[in-house]
């Protein structure tokens, strides 16, 4: 395993969303949390 860690809280996060040439920022905390990644996992590996 090449990493593993937590995200910050989603207070300190933002979600960006695009539609077409517009885009919306909206700032956290994000009250459905089951939307959110809680941490990541980088596997460095010969093959699949």
């Amino acid at each position: 395993m090449a990493a593993g860690e937590g995200l910050h809280p989603s207070a300190r996060g933002a979600r960006v969303r695009f539609s077409g040439i517009e885009r919306h920022v909206s700032d956290g905390p994000f009250a459905q949390t089951r939307e959110l990644v809680a941490g990541c996992r980088i596997w460095q590996c010969a093959s699949l």
